[in-house]
């Protein structure tokens, strides 16, 4: 997503990554507390609040100062190739990420 007043500028871009998108997507779409946030995503609420937290900040640089937004997918990033089973179409995000799985899928 790029600001149109500068389209084909070159520009600086914020780079939101997949768990920032999900906190986001569990906090501000599907209106859950950081509790319930935390278990979907297996992740502390420390975790979760530090990823809502950077999402926020960064969409709000995008915006205000008009930087270009770009969100990573799980195949952009790598995450989801560590052999971690998640549904179709989600993504391990921040579990792959962090590395807590070892690309067999055994803990480190």
């Amino acid at each position: 997503m790029m600001p149109a007043c500068r389209h084909g500028e070159l520009m600086d871009v914020v780079t939101l990554l997949p768990e920032e998108v999900e906190a986001i997507r569990l906090a501000d779409l599907e209106d859950l507390e950081q509790e319930e946030m935390a278990q979907r995503m297996g992740v502390s609420r420390k975790t979760v609040w530090k990823d809502l937290h950077s999402a926020r900040k960064k969409i709000a640089d995008a915006v205000i100062n008009g930087k270009a937004l770009r969100v990573e997918s799980c195949e952009s990033t790598g995450s989801g190739e560590c052999g971690l089973e998640t549904a179709p179409g989600e993504c391990a995000g921040q579990r792959c990420r962090r590395r807590q799985h070892q690309p067999d899928g055994g803990e480190e």
